[in-house]
């Protein structure tokens, strides 16, 4: 599992993903490669939901300069 390129390249300050419950530990480390993001998780059936968010919004407030 690669989220580090979703983090990465991400055109939004919100990324979502649903992952296997023992991809957790992965999920954890790519916030240590990309310390610009927080993640919450929430646990589902048979799944994991990560919800990454950016510390520091930078597309919402690009389309908020472009209104």
């Amino acid at each position: 599992m690669e989220i580090g390129w979703y983090l990465r390249f991400a055109k939004t300050d919100v990324v979502e993903m649903k992952a296997d419950p023992g991809a957790v530990p992965q999920l954890f480390f790519a916030l240590d490669i990309h310390r610009d993001w927080d993640m919450d998780t929430r646990d589902e059936e048979d799944y994991v939901v990560a919800v990454y968010k950016r510390k520091e919004p930078v597309w919402s407030k690009r389309k908020e300069a472009e209104a």
